[in-house]
Order: C-alpha cells, then sequence, then structure tokens
C-alpha cells in the first residue's frame, strides 16, 4: 500500500500484479506484465490498468551479467474511461553483485489525460535482491 500526502493532495493506493517470462530463441525472453492499481484519490475509488510487454536476453559481458530489454506499457484510467498513457523504454540490468545491480534506462512517456504531454526520461536504478 502506498499512500501519498502532501498539503493539496492525498493517494492511497494498493497493487494487483501479475509477470510472465516466455523463453524465446537465442535465450531471449518475452516479458508480459498485468498490473491493477486500486486507488483512493481525494476521497474518489478509481483503478488504473497496466500492460506491458517486452523483450530481455540476459548474457555475461566481460564478467559481467547484463540483460539489455525494451518494452513498452499501456494504462487505462477509470477516471477517465479512456487509455491515459503509453511509456516505451529501454534499458539493462547490470549486476555489481550477487546481490546488487544497477539500472540506467531511456524512456518515452506519453500522456493524453488530464493533460496532454510528451516526457523524455533518464533514470537510473539501483536494486538489491534478498
Amino acid at each position: 500500500m502506498q499512500t501519498v500526502l502532501n498539503h493539496a493532495y492525498s493517494e492511497r493506493r494498493g497493487v494487483i500484479e501479475m509477470t510472465a517470462r516466455v523463453p524465446l530463441p537465442s535465450h531471449t525472453w518475452l516479458v508480459h506484465r498485468g498490473r491493477v492499481d486500486l486507488c483512493d484519490i481525494e476521497g474518489e475509488s478509481s483503478q488504473r490498468y497496466r500492460y506491458r510487454l517486452g523483450i530481455e536476453r540476459e548474457f555475461t559481458a566481460g564478467g559481467v551479467l547484463t540483460a539489455p530489454y525494451a518494452q513498452a506499457e499501456f494504462y487505462y484510467d477509470t477516471r477517465y474511461a479512456a487509455w491515459t498513457r503509453q511509456l516505451y523504454q529501454v534499458g539493462a540490468e547490470i549486476e555489481l553483485s550477487k546481490r546488487w545491480r544497477i539500472e540506467p534506462y531511456l524512456a518515452l512517456r506519453k500522456d493524453t489525460k488530464p493533460t496532454p504531454a510528451l516526457t523524455d526520461i533518464l533514470g537510473l536504478m539501483l536494486k538489491y535482491y534478498y
């Protein structure tokens, strides 16, 4: 459960998610993810349905495990009864140790509601695997 609070806005969110990986030739994977965000935004209930489809491939380069990927994600928001966002992303997850990975990525986000916007994103995640 995620809670976002500030003086002008409050949101509570629960998430249900299912992910599947389908093997393809040459050690490549097709990745599907379905997700539902159950939201309470300023006392109004809504849902956001998200579908992600991607392709990834793990390999070792110079003794370092690397997994480049490309993915597209589409969002349907019940507040607008419409598909409201598209997210296109490429990146790579790079192993630093057995528990730590770093993931640089580039993304393009296209929003249609509530306000149309096109956003370029350069990101970097640090991941810990327990």
